[in-house]
């Protein structure tokens, strides 16, 4: 581990003491140059407030994306839109869709977006994204590790809708920036996008565990992309400079 790592799991500790007692649990903050409402009794805002969450991945997404400046960004599984905000300060003309099902979670996105003036700048889709328009059943937050872990289960205790991405995005010959957290659901989401993935020019991060990362790579590739690098989550991309 880092000095800088262990500095800012330090850091985080003695914040989280703190906002526990000072302000129930809940401060605003800047992360990753922009604003944002941490819940300091999950220790994903915890990791966020320090920059220690994603922070290799967002630095290699953003710095890849200087180059291509896309027009979209297509945030699937957005959690609390910490990348929609991170990419909407970076690139502030792009067109940002956040796809989140997870109502507690929701809470938190629309908050981030209120303390950023993003409200109306980033189009909020409350369903989930897969091979088919209906329902799927949801993993309790019992169950879930985290709050950002709960995923789409067969034996999950709610349901919520879901939709294929290519009959909510209509989109032709754009450059589309896209980010895939959805807790080994991203075959399906793919499955269900063939058409947008084909039709623009599209870099694309996905996060993958090693038994779907070979199903994922041979999905994309047959839709001619190109894996690119991996850090942490995995990178492809159909462009001809990336």
């Amino acid at each position: 581990m880092s000095i800088r790592t262990t500095i800012r799991k330090s850091l985080a500790s003695v914040l989280k003491r703190y906002y526990m007692v000072a302000n129930g649990g809940y401060s605003v903050g800047a992360a990753y140059g922009a604003r944002f409402l941490f819940d300091w009794r999950h220790s994903l805002d915890k990791k966020v407030a320090v920059e220690l969450y994603e922070h290799d991945q967002i630095d290699y997404l953003t710095r890849s994306l200087q180059s291509v400046q896309p027009t979209v960004f297509l945030d699937i599984g957005s959690h609390a839109a910490l990348y929609s905000v991170v990419l909407k300060r970076h690139f502030p003309a792009i067109e940002v869709h956040a796809f989140e099902p997870d109502r507690t979670n929701l809470c938190q996105l629309y908050a981030n977006l209120f303390v950023n003036g993003f409200t109306r700048a980033i189009e909020v889709h409350e369903h989930g994204i897969s091979n088919h328009n209906g329902t799927a059943f949801f993993e309790d937050s019992e169950r879930a590790s985290s709050r950002g872990t709960r995923r789409i289960s067969n034996d999950g205790a709610s349901q919520i809708e879901v939709r294929r991405l290519d009959d909510v995005i209509t989109a032709k010959d754009a450059v589309i920036a896209i980010k895939i957290d959805v807790e080994g659901h991203e075959c399906e989401v793919v499955e269900g996008a063939r058409e947008l993935l084909t039709a623009n020019h599209c870099f694309i991060q996905v996060e993958s565990s090693a038994e779907n990362f070979s199903r994922l790579k041979s999905q994309l590739e047959e839709l001619g992309y190109r894996f690119i690098d991996t850090v942490y989550d995995h990178f492809f991309s159909n462009l001809e400079d990336r």
